[in-house]
């Protein structure tokens, strides 16, 4: 009988050993769960933040993509201006006239000046037309002056005498080219 004792003391202790180690899993499961759980509960949170962040960075994204297109329409425009820029542009420097009236010889406008091409490219056969009218704007006289070509950024200066018949009162002017 002793021997039943001690083979059954050993299932015993055994059956301890067993149960002790099922709670000690068991408990040990519950914290790497709890763990887990903290975990996931702190990946949410930083999915979240981080949805916020693309959400965010699209809208920058779309701002940037509008600016981008106004600044490529700006870019656009400002090369149009630029093209126009080089084309030829005459303009009109220091023109004066003088009305002369010699004692034995027919009257006479004296006009003087420089047109200037404030372009790059050269405009070619430039003529300056000048047309007298007298106190009751009748034309008396229209006459044109073969300037050429100028080039970019260049002057051509003039000094005409045009005979006319009449009183001159004024002078006026207008710039043509090629």
């Amino acid at each position: 009988m002793t021997e039943a004792k001690k083979g059954i003391g050993k299932a015993g202790v055994g059956l301890v050993i067993l149960s002790a180690l099922a709670v000690v899993l068991t408990i040990s499961n519950l914290l790497v769960y709890a763990t887990l759980q903290k975990q996931i509960s702190t990946l949410n949170t930083e999915n979240n933040s981080l949805g916020n962040q693309v959400s965010s960075l699209q809208t920058d994204k779309n701002y940037l993509q509008s600016e981008n297109s106004q600044l490529e329409n700006e870019v656009s425009s400002l090369r149009y201006e630029l093209n126009d820029l080089k084309e030829p542009e005459l303009h009109k420097v220091g023109v004066y006239w003088n009305d002369n009236r010699p004692l034995f010889a027919s009257p006479y406008v004296n006009i003087y000046g420089c047109v200037f091409n404030s372009g790059s490219i050269t405009a070619y056969s430039v003529v300056y037309t000048v047309r007298i009218y007298d106190a009751y704007d009748t034309l008396l006289k229209t006459e044109q002056i073969h300037l050429g070509h100028i080039a970019g950024k260049s002057y051509e200066t003039f000094d005409v005498d045009i005979e006319y018949s009449g009183d001159a009162d004024r002078v006026t002017s207008s710039l043509t080219y090629d």
